[in-house]
């Protein structure tokens, strides 16, 4: 259970936020040396204990905002910005005792959670979006976009990515 230090939603976009710069691509991230932007640089929790949210949820911007750098097309990062942004988590994880869990499986039991609640087939929707991948690869774009706008509306996220499609619920 999230901390009371951040909402829930907050404590969910800390782990999709992690997740973010775990799978950014190895080969994108250049091995140079240069002080991180400040944003990245999480290195205390002092002061009341909004401050102390509004700098993670500050921290949590810069990260995205550094993925999204990195993801766009040519895109890179520099090794030190990437580290200083690990060095934000395990702060995170071990002084304020955020995000200490696997984000990829709190995210997914997260997810399956909402699911059950809404009564969603998981392995159901996994099928789909399997269907809709098959579609998509087979240049059928019609049978793809229909499972897409199917599976939208039952409310699922979908997150095409180079390895695949992830989906979430949002709350």
């Amino acid at each position: 259970m999230a901390p009371r230090i951040i909402s829930d939603a907050e404590y969910e976009h800390l782990h999709a936020t992690r997740k973010r710069l775990l799978d950014l691509p190895r080969g994108r991230i250049i091995d140079v040396q240069t002080p991180p932007a400040a944003a990245l640089t999480l290195a205390s929790a002092e002061g009341e204990p909004e401050q102390v949210r509004d700098a993670v949820l500050a921290f949590l911007k810069a990260v995205n905002e550094l993925c999204d750098g990195v993801l766009r097309k040519q895109g890179r990062a520099n090794l030190s910005a990437v580290q200083a942004a690990e060095d934000g988590f395990a702060f995170l994880s071990d002084a304020l005792e955020l995000g200490g869990e696997d984000s990829a499986t709190y995210l997914r039991a997260t997810r399956d959670a909402r699911a059950a609640a809404r009564q969603l087939d998981v392995a159901g929707v996994e099928a789909a979006i399997r269907a809709r991948a098959a579609a998509r690869a087979a240049k059928d774009f019609e049978t793809a976009d229909r499972l897409q706008r199917e599976l939208v509306a039952q409310g699922i996220v979908l997150h095409d990515h180079a390895q695949g499609t992830d989906w979430t619920l949002p709350i």
